[in-house]
């Protein structure tokens, strides 16, 4: 099995004190706690690859892992692409996170078969939450291009990363992890 990261370990290291009936269910709700959890943690590296990845390969090249420095440099060139795709499509208005503000602009965007927090593909929409890591890299990208074209101009920074950010989690509510 996939590693889930130091904070859902931590959590999973409270089941060997659990006796009978308690750890067997301990165990069940767990399977809910992991899984989502190596999504958002896969979909969180696929979005940070593109900064994080030059990095990585350089560290792995200094230890002389030329391999494994390749191999990085592919991820890393990947995920760039898909990233630059994803970009293309919101702005387009193809990659929706929360969908437009206004009434009437809400009425029109339903009434030719948007909805929030999808991709639209040809001429229908699909939730983002279908593609499991990369539609948190979707929403991800849909986020911050709605923050940045709602934004008033000259706003404040703090105010479109604060807008961003509720448009994240709001998408991350929306994930049927």
């Amino acid at each position: 099995t996939e590693d889930p990261g130091p904070l859902i370990n931590w959590l999973l290291k409270g089941r060997s004190e659990l006796n009978g009936m308690d750890r067997l269910a301990v165990n069940f709700l767990f399977l809910f706690v992991r899984t989502p959890a190596n999504i958002l943690r896969r979909g969180v590296g696929l979005m940070t690859q593109p900064v994080t990845g030059p990095v990585k390969t350089v560290a792995k090249l200094a230890k002389g892992d030329t391999q494994g420095a390749r191999l990085e440099a592919a991820d890393t060139a990947l995920a760039g692409m898909v990233m630059a795709g994803l970009a293309a499509k919101a702005l387009n208005g193809d990659l929706v996170s929360n969908g437009p503000k206004g009434e009437a602009e809400r009425k029109m965007f339903t009434a030719q078969g948007g909805q929030p927090h999808s991709i639209k593909i040809g001429n229908t929409y699909y939730p983002t939450k279908l593609f499991g890591p990369v539609g948190v890299e979707m929403e991800a990208v849909a986020a911050a291009w709605e923050a940045y074209a709602e934004s008033k101009a000259g706003a404040p920074t703090e105010q479109v990363l604060s807008q961003m950010a509720g448009n994240l989690k709001n998408a991350m509510l929306e994930q049927s992890f």
